[in-house]
């Protein structure tokens, strides 16, 4: 099933990993309403969990025109079920906070990527 495959992008196996981002990529890519209700949520995952690959991933050339979609996809349906949509501030305070904790060894320049790009999936 889609859920299922999607999330396949949090397997620690860092030789699948790559692929499984892809696939969750492709499927952001080409989400329309209805399926874009699934991909929120994995997407949100992934970044809170690997930050470092997913920031790495979006800046090179095969995947930045796709940014946009990534944080529709977690402002349309990355809600956790114990948060509110209509308290954005409180997504934006765990999504930055879960996204730092797993950023080893984070450079002042990723933590602004991070609050940055936080900041645009949870925007009023």
């Amino acid at each position: 099933s889609t859920t299922e495959l999607l999330n396949l992008s949090l397997t620690s196996d860092t030789l699948l990993r790559p692929f499984y981002f892809w696939c969750l990529d492709n499927v952001i890519r080409e989400a329309d309403g209805a399926l874009m209700e699934y991909v929120g949520i994995p997407a949100r995952k992934y970044i809170e969990k690997y930050p470092t690959e997913f920031f790495k991933y979006i800046s090179s050339k095969q995947f930045f025109e796709n940014k946009n979609n990534w944080v529709t996809a977690i402002n349309y349906s990355g809600y956790y079920d114990y948060e509110s949509t209509d308290n954005k501030k409180e997504a934006l305070r765990n999504f930055v906070t879960a996204t730092t904790k797993s950023c080893f060894k984070c450079t002042v320049q990723q933590k602004t990527e991070i609050k940055s790009f936080a900041k645009e999936c949870f925007s009023e």
